[in-house]
């Protein structure tokens, strides 16, 4: 028996029921990478060929049509700007200081449009747009999530933590794209920028010789904390109580007993505690981003330099350095480097805390 179109449209692959509806679900998500595929293979081809050859006429209407629609936005040139109405040329929907800009909008009013439709009507229009140009398939890339633009600015500075205290800038790597015309089947993709310029472990290897620890015949062993204790046996920096579920995960998978592990004298490979430590450091970043105004636009040596207070403090702990924070989000670097010698983690943490000081002031 077929299956009605409207039946194919109530199944929620989500949460399948049945044999029959488990196989219909995989053969739709199959067929629906491949359609994402074949865009953005389109997508690469076209930014290479067009998107250096952009016109610009005063007024321009875009009708490029699909199977089942077409885009009836307009970009109409007024001055020295680009402003992109209605189908009518009476409401202003947005304006820009260049073409290409007013086409990205247009084409993120039509994607906006495609996110709601279903995986068959997204087929379609795929189809249509694929034939249209740089427009049409920037629109199909932004319904699908794909960044078509391949925008590149000046060069950031990225800290060498290499090493301890050495937080110079060196110009970061930008990932490089190549499209091969002989064979456009495959897949390709694009890869996402790296705020870090591709050198957050180097900051994870500066906590880790921050932190240092106690290691012998290639095991880390479980210590009293430098402050605490025995009440707080330590390991590698970690703490029992401390520890995220992605790193109570990691040890369990690696076999180990926590419990058995956060007591004076247990251990594990000295690899292990090295990736516990990148683990607690990439959670951190989510934070990071949220507690700092534009935390990935401060210098690279400011963003390795809150990593290891959010790593030695703990979030909560970091929190409580208002003038230090305000002053972090002001850019007022030096200011930050006084409030931060003026404190009891200053005192305490000897060579840790007087470089971060002697780093923020030489900004």
């Amino acid at each position: 028996m077929t299956w009605s179109d409207k039946y194919k449209r109530s199944i929620d692959c989500e949460n399948p029921k049945g044999f029959s509806q488990r196989a219909y679900c995989q053969g739709r998500k199959k067929k629906l990478r491949e359609f994402k595929d074949a865009i953005k293979t389109h997508i690469a081809l076209t930014i290479m060929e067009q998107n250096k050859q952009i016109t610009t006429p005063d007024v321009e209407k875009h009708e490029e049509t699909s199977a089942v629609g077409s885009l009836m936005e307009k970009v109409l040139k007024r001055g020295d700007s680009y402003v992109v109405t209605d189908s009518q040329g009476k409401k202003v929907l947005g304006k820009h200081k260049t073409r290409s800009s007013a086409l990205r909008q247009i084409a993120a009013i039509e994607a906006s449009k495609a996110r709601r439709m279903d995986e068959g009507k997204l087929r379609d229009i795929g189809k249509g747009l694929m034939q249209g140009g740089a427009l049409g398939a920037l629109t199909v890339g932004l319904a699908i999530g794909t960044n078509s633009s391949n925008e590149s600015g000046a060069k950031e500075p990225v800290p060498d933590t290499g090493q301890v205290g050495q937080l110079e800038d060196k110009p970061a790597e930008r990932p490089s794209f190549e499209v091969s015309r002989k064979d456009v089947t495959k897949k390709i993709t694009q890869p996402k920028e790296d705020p870090y310029g591709g050198r957050f472990d180097e900051i994870v290897s500066m906590t880790r010789n921050f932190e240092g620890g106690n290691f012998k015949d290639g095991m880390s062993i479980t210590h009293p904390d430098p402050i605490h204790g025995n009440k707080i046996p330590t390991n590698a920096g970690q703490t029992k109580a401390g520890l995220s579920q992605s790193q109570k995960d990691y040890l369990t998978s690696k076999g180990h007993d926590i419990d058995a592990l956060f007591t004076i004298g247990g251990s594990i490979p000295k690899e292990d505690a090295h990736h516990l430590t990148k683990l607690r450091m990439e959670a951190d970043t989510q934070h990071l981003t949220n507690a700092y105004t534009n935390f990935h636009d401060h210098p690279h040596q400011v963003k390795a330099i809150l990593h290891d207070l959010s790593y030695n403090l703990g979030r909560t702990g970091l929190s409580k350095f208002k003038n230090f924070n305000e002053a972090i989000n002001n850019r007022d670097y030096k200011l930050a480097a006084d409030h931060l010698k003026d404190s009891l983690y200053y005192r305490q943490t000897g060579r840790r805390g007087k470089t971060h000081v002697q780093t923020l002031r030489s900004l």
